[in-house]
């Protein structure tokens, strides 16, 4: 789903995807440090600006770039399946610095609990991702046992209020000092 406004943080703001977004997306997910937690991806830059077209009409469904002050991104975030008993986190693929990166999961997050509504997010995080386990549970998470999923070891991630909130007033008065 397009929003036509930002979603603005202190050190970064969140914007709905655009085509001209395509080869910036594909590129992060390509990148062989910052993809290789996730499933292969196989697009062709046609194809993304496809996704990205389908994506941005989705009515349950919100991809964001994480942007500087500047307009600069660094990384996607997104959640989908909103409206059903279980959305789903998207895509945290960052290369911004550790307060960039938390705030815009922040505000992604905040957004869907809280103005959306949502029950709850979910995540997957294959189990050998401990950088991405360890973010997880600062965030605030409720972190599963490990369990097999597509032939892979992962670990489900839970998100809810009022622990999301309450967390995240312990780590925004060390980030916004």
């Amino acid at each position: 789903m397009y929003l036509d406004s930002l979603i603005e943080g202190k050190y970064v703001d969140l914007r709905s995807v655009d085509v001209g977004d395509a080869e910036f997306t594909m590129d992060l997910r390509n990148d062989p440090e910052l993809g290789k937690h996730f499933p292969k991806f196989d697009n062709s830059l046609e194809q993304q600006i496809q996704w990205i077209k389908k994506q941005r009409d989705a009515e349950d469904d919100y991809f964001w770039i994480m942007q500087d002050k500047r307009g600069n991104p660094f990384g996607t975030i997104g959640v989908y399946d909103i409206h059903r008993d279980e959305p789903k986190g998207r895509s945290l693929i960052a290369k911004g610095n550790p307060l960039q990166n938390i705030e815009g999961f922040y505000l992604a997050f905040h957004y869907a609990l809280d103005t959306l509504e949502a029950k709850g997010i979910y995540g997957y995080v294959y189990n050998e991702n401990t950088r991405a386990l360890r973010f997880n549970e600062l965030v605030g998470a409720i972190i599963s046992e490990p369990t097999e999923f597509d032939g892979r070891t992962v670990r489900k991630t839970l998100f809810k209020n009022p622990e999301f909130e309450d967390n995240w007033n312990k780590i925004k008065g060390r980030i916004y000092r």
